[in-house]
């Protein structure tokens, strides 16, 4: 909803953007069109929509010539920026995790072996090395949870909201914490009984959800010009 190039555009390509951001979040490649460049593509987004396939290569056209879509380089299929970068930032902390847990592994196989004093005092510098950068990592998360915490109306199991939250990748603790000012002030929540739980708005990534603003309420003074102009007006 905020980007310019997206929102320059017809409201039929927009609505095709969204077709083709479904398509490239379920395609094997996750944030690629699963559609060769040129005919292909069309034709298959064509039959997606809905439309015909000369009416969808003429919003593809509108949407490359407003820069909504990108295409890679080579093969020149249609890939979705956010997406592509979103689906690194998951594969780079599942790689994490592993070599953690491959760490852990390890570490443990030599501790049963029984290895010498030198050895435990070598790899326990290493560990410490290596906890020095989880600390890092961790003090970040903690301090957008922070953030999270004071924002967020309803406040209930605050450790178990933290372990869950401390699960999500680094983009999606931001995108939570940032998400939560939008949510009160929101219809959803223009009531205490509607606020869901903390723990069940990042179980259901609520934060991917858009949610309904509130109209503005009218001040008195407000209210007395309008009533004073609509007089005047049937005077």
């Amino acid at each position: 909803m905020k980007d310019p190039a997206l929102r320059s555009v017809s409201a039929a390509a927009r609505g095709l953007y969204m077709d083709m951001l479904c398509l490239m979040w379920e395609s094997d490649e996750r944030g690629i069109l699963p559609y060769r460049a040129g005919k292909a593509e069309a034709k298959g987004l064509a039959k997606v929509a809905g439309h015909r396939t000369d009416f969808v290569a003429k919003l593809l056209r509108e949407l490359e010539l407003n820069r909504v879509i990108s295409r890679r380089p080579g093969d020149r299929r249609i890939y979705s920026r956010r997406l592509v970068r979103e689906e690194l930032e998951r594969k780079r902390t599942r790689e994490w995790h592993q070599s953690k847990s491959r760490e852990k592994t390890v570490n443990a196989t030599t501790d049963l072996g029984g290895l010498s004093r030198e050895f435990h005092s070598h790899s326990s510098s290493s560990s410490s090395s290596s906890s020095s950068k989880l600390t890092e990592r961790e003090e970040l998360a903690r301090a957008l949870f922070e953030k999270f915490w004071i924002d967020y109306p309803k406040k209930l199991d605050h450790d178990e909201v933290l372990r869950l939250w401390l699960s999500l990748s680094p983009i999606d603790q931001t995108v939570a914490a940032e998400s939560v000012i939008v949510w009160v002030k929101s219809e959803e929540w223009s009531e205490a009984r509607f606020v869901p739980s903390p723990e069940n708005f990042l179980r259901k990534r609520r934060w991917e959800s858009r949610p309904t603003l509130q109209a503005a309420k009218e001040s008195p003074n407000d209210r007395l010009k309008r009533l004073e102009a609509k007089a005047r007006g049937a005077g």
